[in-house]
């Protein structure tokens, strides 16, 4: 996806969607050609801000509880 907005809504919701690239419109044209040809090997790209937005929310999220063992039962 390229778009204007960093916004965190549209980079969940385009990653939700489908998306395995989050670039902002003011990518220096290299650097997009270089994004494409990652994307199109199978690799994900997202711009620097972007990738700083979603460390900070995922940082954000309340860890999940003790996981047990495979099979077994928490202790």
């Amino acid at each position: 996806m390229l778009t204007t907005f960093d916004l965190d809504e549209y980079v969940h919701e385009a990653l939700r969607l489908g998306a395995v690239g989050f670039l902002l419109k003011d990518i220096p044209p290299r650097e997009l050609a270089a994004a494409v040809r990652t994307v199109a090997a199978g690799q994900a790209m997202l711009a620097p801000s972007v990738t700083k937005h979603l460390i900070a929310s995922y940082a954000r999220r309340t860890p999940p509880g003790p996981r047990s063992p495979a099979g077994g039962s928490p202790r």
